[in-house]
């Protein structure tokens, strides 16, 4: 998700968990599967530009757009078709941050003098959100809400000694989630579990610091910063409770300018996704349940090149290098990734305007130098539910009778359970995995048949 703040806003596996998976997977399939993607232009309002914020499993979009005299909207997309949101009565303003399955969507409204206003909007009607009581909170913005209609934001002051109070708002009573001991604090993401993620100012007497946190049930938490770094921030949420954002630093020479590194909070440790070579700052700002990150990452430390990247599996690519190379775009940020891996953003349009885009992956099945074939009648694997709590049922087909064993490995990739199935006759076979005593997660599992190995995954939400 793109949030408005000065940093831009918006489960993963650890590095040696992908090595290790992925060597395991190359030398058991004969097949590998190459992900590119198509590429949809969201268009406009009848203007010229145009930002998506957020994106949900089904394929819709909001966020915010020119329309034809020049001011911004905020927008629904859906199948093609972007609707315009309008404005609150009497403001010319508005722009949708983020949304939820009943079609309820967050955003602000802007009066003069760069005042805003936090709204929510269903049916065509929206209505005032508030601000947080105390001297000076006369303004806010809607960051997120989620599907228990939990919604948050900030509140702030305009003028010397401005002050920025997150919120969360249920039930119609607006609550002060606190800070990491500065007087600022933004809001940015919540899950479907109630956590909340951004960024707060910490007390420093010398500079102007500001550290990732995460709030649940009342008690907010530093996340810290990567080595060497000072400040970071927090801007996407999965259900697993990993988190993406970024790290940095001031430049001694130009202390104006930032060093940004994006980064993931997974299990406690902060990991840096690093950046190609020839790039000097990056972002990241989505993240789904399977773990894989989007975001920004530019050629110079002020300026220069923008360009959009996805992570997964440890490495950070280049979108634009996944994309139709005549397709006249050019990515320059991915602001949200959903669990189907289609991705939003904005960039270079074929016209020259900047427009938001929708990325959906296309598989492209690519031949190895791998000289063992799989049967042509063995079934992948799959489990069901999948997600699922507590129990799956692992489905798995054999061509012949086959010696079979099933491994299960957690996102670290160390065994959590082995099962020796013994002879299996030709045809399907089901087991049923009980994980009550195993923490929420990815989750692994191989069956082993003969000479024959397949690999797939699962995901375990308590």
């Amino acid at each position: 998700m793109l949030r408005p703040n000065p940093v831009c806003r918006k489960k993963s596996m650890r590095f040696n968990a992908f090595i290790a998976l992925s060597l395991l997977l190359i030398s058991t399939w004969s097949h590998v599967y190459a992900e590119q993607y198509e590429i949809t232009e969201l268009g406009t309002l009848g203007g010229i530009w145009s930002g998506p914020a957020q994106l949900n499993n089904q394929g819709k979009v909001v966020g915010g757009s020119t329309i034809q005299n020049g001011a911004w909207h905020g927008f629904r997309w859906n199948d093609g078709q972007m609707t315009d949101l309008g404005t609150p009565d009497g403001y010319l303003v508005s722009s949708a941050t983020g949304f939820n399955s009943a079609g309820q969507i967050v955003g602000y409204a802007n009066g003069q003098y760069q005042s805003q206003y936090a709204y929510l909007w269903k049916d065509n009607v929206w209505t005032y959100l508030g601000t947080l009581p105390g001297p000076g909170l006369d303004y806010s913005v809607a960051s997120d809400i989620n599907n228990n209609s939990q919604i948050i934001g900030y509140s702030f002051t305009l003028g010397p000694g401005s002050s920025m109070r997150g919120w969360i708002r249920e039930n119609d009573v607006m609550i002060d989630i606190g800070d990491l001991g500065g007087d600022k604090t933004f809001a940015n993401a919540i899950n479907e579990q109630g956590q909340i993620v951004g960024y707060s100012q910490i007390y420093d007497p010398d500079f102007y610091r500001t550290h990732a946190f995460i709030w649940e049930n009342g008690n907010m938490t530093d996340l810290g910063v990567l080595p060497g770094e000072v400040n970071s921030a927090a801007n996407d949420i999965n259900e697993y409770g990993q988190i993406v954002g970024s790290s940095s630093h001031q430049m001694e020479t130009y202390p104006f300018l930032s060093v940004y590194r994006p980064c993931l909070w997974d299990n406690g440790q902060i990991i840096d996704l690093g950046l190609p070579q020839g790039y000097a700052r990056g972002i990241a700002t989505g993240i789904n349940n399977d773990g894989t990150i989007v975001g920004w990452m530019a050629t110079t430390l002020s300026g220069g090149t923008k360009h959009a990247f996805v992570w997964r599996d440890g490495v950070l690519t280049n979108l634009n290098s996944l994309i139709p190379p005549n397709s006249g775009w050019e990515l320059q940020s991915a602001s949200d990734i959903n669990d189907n891996g289609q991705i939003i953003g904005s960039g270079e349009s074929p016209g020259g305007s900047i427009q938001g885009f929708l990325l959906t992956p296309v598989l492209t099945n690519v031949e190895d130098d791998i000289t063992e074939t799989l049967p042509i009648n063995f079934v992948s694997l799959s489990n069901y539910p999948n997600p699922f709590n507590a129990t799956t049922t692992i489905s798995y087909s054999l061509p012949r009778s086959s010696n079979v064993s099933i491994e299960i490995y957690d996102i670290l990739g160390r065994t959590v359970e082995t099962k020796d199935e013994g002879i299996r006759d030709a045809g399907e076979h089901r087991i049923i995995w009980n994980a009550q005593d195993q923490p929420s997660g990815l989750y692994f599992y191989r069956v082993q048949a003969g000479d024959i190995s397949v690999t797939n995954k699962m995901a375990l939400l308590k």
